[in-house]
């Protein structure tokens, strides 16, 4: 067993993503590595979520913030020099989801941060979000990655995302920032570089010695940054839709856009939060092409995919498509 602690000496979103990915595809059997990163400031978008709907774009353009999407599930969320990124990667056999939450609380827990689990992914102190977290499923290597606000300006957090209409009503809200809290609002001496320090001594704590990882340069993750960067990635392939479906689920919102063209279906797209970083490539796979009057009879086994349909299905025949 290796457990390896990784650093970033960048803070660039783009090479911060790509890092993530190289270091998934490299680490090995009985190996673990946690990297930690801190972005300039930017706004990243879960796998399957809608740049429109999520973000504040006239913001983000007027302000330079990058724009980036991941490959996790999730929702979107903002970043800055305040905000720390870290990721679980490696042996299932050695991290999963409630190891990497008890290492990231009990080291809160060390800098007098009384913080517990909350829902699908979220860390809160005192009824407030200080951490988000999501994950990518079907490959051979575990990995998991969170953020953690310490410091993170909440005026620009509130101005690049769009407030979530159905967080507004559950919650009571009317901004992004009645929802979250910084750590510094608790102890003001804390800093990224203190949260990673912390984190390093469970980790150690855990599984004995730690071993540093230097990241490649530049010239070595082109490929990954060049598809972090690029239009097709961040903005996928938008399309004018004959109609939507909004529905909730206990597993995450989701608005499917459809393009039907003579009873079939040609074209769909998924926006959601939902923690399943496939569902919209796994959805559009089982239904494209298919007649939409037909969609009740095809046999899934997904069951998000069973949700969605069910309600394609009932939005049909109340005639409201």
């Amino acid at each position: 067993m290796k457990v390896r602690i990784c650093e970033s000496a960048s803070n660039n979103i783009y090479y911060n993503l790509s890092a993530e990915e190289w270091l998934m595809r490299k680490v090995g059997k009985e190996e673990l590595i946690v990297f930690f990163y801190v972005n300039d400031p930017c706004v990243v978008l879960g796998a399957n979520q809608n740049v429109e709907t999520e973000c504040n774009m006239s913001f983000i353009h007027d302000q330079h913030i990058l724009l980036a999407r991941r490959r996790s599930g999730g929702g979107c969320v903002y970043h800055d020099n305040g905000n720390l990124n870290y990721a679980f990667i490696g042996d299932p056999h050695l991290i999963n989801e409630e190891i990497v939450y008890d290492l990231i609380i009990s080291s809160l827990g060390r800098l007098g941060i009384k913080a517990k689990k909350v829902g699908r992914n979220d860390i809160t102190v005192s009824r407030l979000k200080i951490s988000g977290n999501a994950f990518i499923s079907g490959e051979k290597n575990y990995f998991q990655h969170g953020t953690i606000l310490i410091k993170t300006d909440l005026s620009m957090l509130e101005s690049s995302l769009n407030v979530d209409h159905r967080k507004k009503m559950i919650y009571g809200i009317s901004s992004c920032r009645q929802r979250v809290l910084n750590l510094t609002d608790i102890n003001v001496e804390l800093t990224p570089a203190k949260v990673i320090s912390a984190i390093k001594e469970q980790v150690e704590n855990k599984y004995g010695n730690i071993y540093e990882y230097k990241l490649p340069d530049t010239v070595l993750l082109k490929e990954f940054i060049e598809k972090y960067k690029s239009n097709d990635w961040i903005y996928g392939s938008a399309f004018a839709h004959t109609f939507y479906v909004d529905a909730e689920y206990s597993w995450g919102y989701t608005r499917t856009s459809l393009l039907i063209k003579n009873g079939i279906i040609a074209n769909v797209a998924i926006d959601t939060d939902s923690m399943n970083e496939r569902l919209s490539e796994a959805f559009k796979e089982c239904v494209l092409g298919c007649e939409i009057n037909e969609l009740k009879d095809l046999h899934v086994q997904n069951n998000q995919i069973k949700d969605i349909i069910a309600d394609i299905t009932k939005a049909i025949q109340s005639d409201q498509v």
